[in-house]
């Protein structure tokens, strides 16, 4: 019962974050950006648990997505031969560090604008696979699994 309410509760988190974000980017790639990417974190999630493997694992799984689909969902102009792709890369790597501070200076909407996705796929990636895990504990740090998403959803508008 507590594994569904949590899945019910991050897929409610995931949606209305989802609706709160659109504004920045009103895109069909932050659409494709936002299902694919808590689609994914859910599927880590499960695994991670399914196996019983700790927090490292989940990091290291979650680390291995973001590298894996970072290019094709939030950097979909470097699709293409292979120094497109190495740039794209620098561009993946460039937008998780500093992508928040773009989308403050950039004019709205962003759509899929150089690597300014990249912040929705870490929020959306990262947040759905931590919110599930949060859910799913039996201590009381399950209590943080209500935090991460809704904080983006606030501060996104």
């Amino acid at each position: 019962m507590k594994v569904l309410a949590g899945a019910i509760y991050v897929a409610v988190a995931v949606v209305l974050a989802g609706v709160a974000a659109w504004p920045i980017y009103r895109s069909l790639s932050f659409v494709v950006l936002v299902a694919a990417a808590s689609l994914l974190g859910a599927g880590i999630a499960v695994l991670v648990r399914w196996r019983r493997w700790n927090g490292w694992a989940a990091a290291g799984l979650v680390t291995a997505a973001v590298l894996l689909v970072g290019i094709p969902l939030a950097v979909p102009s470097r699709l293409g031969p292979p120094n497109q792709l190495l740039h794209g890369l620098g561009e993946l790597i460039t937008g998780a560090l500093f992508g928040w501070k773009d989308l403050l200076t950039v004019d709205l909407p962003v759509g899929s604008y150089r690597n300014l996705l990249v912040p929705a796929l870490i929020v959306f990636l990262v947040g759905t696979a931590s919110a599930l895990l949060l859910a799913w504990r039996s201590d009381t740090l399950g209590v943080l699994a209500v935090a991460g998403l809704m904080l983006f959803a606030i501060a996104a508008p």
